[in-house]
């Protein structure tokens, strides 16, 4: 998975992105649209979402995270150091875009929010968190 931290002011926003999703063009039916979701890095077009990863890839391009559940030593459920950044970067965010089941899945274990908050966007789970 990717990580990339945006900094502007007190401003922080992660976004994370299942690394075999980058480059992909994700579309998505808006009738199956949660009441109140919202599309900020898609866009809709003639009653679908877009996710374009193509065109907004560098937004979630950071570093790479191998997340796993083992530690450095090996010892089966030991946070790894890439593990660590995640929920540490997670912990100081103002808000979340995170699209992956591997990305949500890491939100989801750090963050509270309510599952019905993700949605899915051409089968892949999609979740945007404002902390306010």
């Amino acid at each position: 998975m990717f990580m990339r931290v945006h900094r502007q002011g007190a401003e922080v926003i992660v976004a994370l992105c299942d690394a075999e999703l980058m480059g992909k063009v994700l579309k998505g039916d808006l009738s199956a649209k949660r009441k109140g979701a919202t599309f900020s890095r898609s866009e809709k077009v003639g009653g679908e979402a877009v996710l374009d990863l193509k065109k907004y890839g560098e937004f979630y391009k950071g570093e790479k995270m191998k997340l796993g559940g083992t530690g450095k030593a090996g010892k089966k459920g030991e946070a790894s150091a890439d593990e660590k950044k995640v929920v540490k970067a997670l912990g100081e965010a103002t808000s979340i875009n995170a699209v992956g089941k591997k990305s949500v899945e890491a939100v989801r274990k750090s963050v509270e929010f309510a599952q019905a908050e993700a949605k899915l966007i051409g089968g892949v789970p999609h979740v945007q968190v404002y902390k306010v």
